[in-house]
């Protein structure tokens, strides 16, 4: 047994190596740029549209992100950045380069409770309605209704969970019934 959990512990460093790894490439080969994005938004919101201009600040904030080498503007690898990433995220620097660290533990720590109730509230839900199913479906296995039930649940657990959460967004947060605040911790309900 100790072997084991010993083995089992020892691949979770490659495994997290491995995830974060392939999340950055991931990331980084979106076709979305955030110095160009923030460009984007100054010009929107009344910052000089001289290309030239742009173009200085667009490298400006391509240098800040470490997107490109400070000395000879060249695209800086992504094994580097993630090099980088990686060092600060084992000193727990998590914050962006225009950020403060005091700042990003201050917001950080405020959305841990929220997180923790949310994932409080799924757990009980899935308590909830899970053991009384699958009580049922063992009360009945090999019975038709068990099969057509098993099946549904099959579907069900093979959609993603982006989309049965929209659908239960959309159901419970004022669209069908008015159950649930969809935007805040408090119901608009209460509020009126």
């Amino acid at each position: 047994m100790l072997r084991w959990l010993a083995i089992r512990c020892a691949w979770m460093i490659p495994s997290l190596l491995g995830i974060t790894f392939l999340t950055f490439v991931l990331l980084d080969a979106a076709p979305v740029d955030r110095a160009r994005m923030e460009v984007l938004q100054a010009r929107d919101g009344g910052a000089p549209v001289d290309p030239k201009e742009r173009e200085v600040a667009l490298l400006r904030l391509q240098v800040r992100y470490g997107l490109l080498d400070e000395k000879t503007l060249q695209p800086v690898p992504v094994w580097e950045r993630y090099g980088r990433w990686l060092g600060n995220a084992l000193q727990m620097r998590l914050a962006g380069p225009d950020e403060d660290e005091v700042r990003f533990w201050r917001r950080l720590s405020s959305a841990v409770p929220i997180s923790l109730l949310l994932g409080l509230a799924a757990l009980l839900s899935a308590l909830g309605a899970g053991l009384p199913v699958g009580v049922w479906l063992g009360m009945r296995a090999g019975t038709r209704r068990e099969g057509h039930a098993s099946r549904s649940l099959f579907v069900l657990g093979g959609m993603p969970e982006v989309l049965i959460a929209t659908l239960l967004l959309i159901g419970f947060g004022g669209v069908w019934l008015d159950w649930f605040p969809s935007g805040d911790r408090k119901s608009t309900r209460l509020n009126s």
